[in-house]
């Protein structure tokens, strides 16, 4: 009877160590899977903290924008209104005045008065003169003050806009990497779903 056997426990033994190879192989293609997964979801987790790190950067840089546009709308109106005032000091003055000008004009006439000897009538003539030219210094220092505030303010607006301008390039390229990394992440994603169902297929074939 035994003997009857030996063909039936022959091919036992041979199903039990096909089985058993089976197996092994199957450890051995869960094992690597098993760091695949661990390095993909430690890339899945560095990926995200990029991302999420320059979705917030843009989101300050697009604030910052926002607000420079506001301080260079302000600023535009200031500038509006300056050159409307420079209009009006500017047909106040003479052309060839200016404050530099005119104060040493006063200055030779008050010195003419001081060291020259001249009459009581000329003096007041003189005087009359120092007193219109100083109505004109003042229109003119005026102006001048008015201009050097519109040429202030028109230089502070090329400046801002250059800021802004800077910071929307930055905007843009901090928005582009921030979308690659997203792509980065999907597929690594995709990547871990697949090998997760592999794996499974492994265990399955182990139990």
């Amino acid at each position: 009877q035994l003997d009857a056997l030996q063909p039936r426990i022959k091919e036992l033994r041979q199903q039990l160590r096909q089985l058993h190879d089976q197996k092994e192989k199957a450890f051995d293609q869960r094992n690597p899977a098993g760091k695949e997964i661990s390095r993909l979801i430690n890339e899945l987790k560095r990926l995200k903290q990029e991302r999420d790190k320059l979705t917030d950067e843009v989101k300050k840089l697009k604030d910052n924008r926002t607000g420079l546009n506001a301080i260079i709308k302000q600023k535009i109106d200031e500038a509006k209104q300056l050159n409307s005032e420079k209009k009006k000091a500017a047909a106040k003055i003479e052309p060839k005045d200016n404050p530099s000008y005119l104060k040493r004009l006063m200055e030779k006439l008050e010195t003419k008065i001081e060291t020259e000897a001249i009459s009581f009538e000329r003096e007041k003539e003189l005087m009359k003169e120092i007193k219109e030219l100083k109505k004109r210094h003042q229109a003119s220092k005026q102006a001048s003050d008015i201009w050097g505030l519109a040429h202030q303010a028109s230089k502070d607006i090329n400046d801002l806009r250059a800021k802004a301008d800077e910071i929307h390039r930055e905007m843009q390229q901090k928005a582009k990497t921030s979308q690659e990394k997203h792509e980065q992440l999907v597929e690594t994603s995709k990547k871990l779903d697949e090998l997760r169902k592999t794996t499974d297929a492994s265990s399955k074939e182990i139990t």
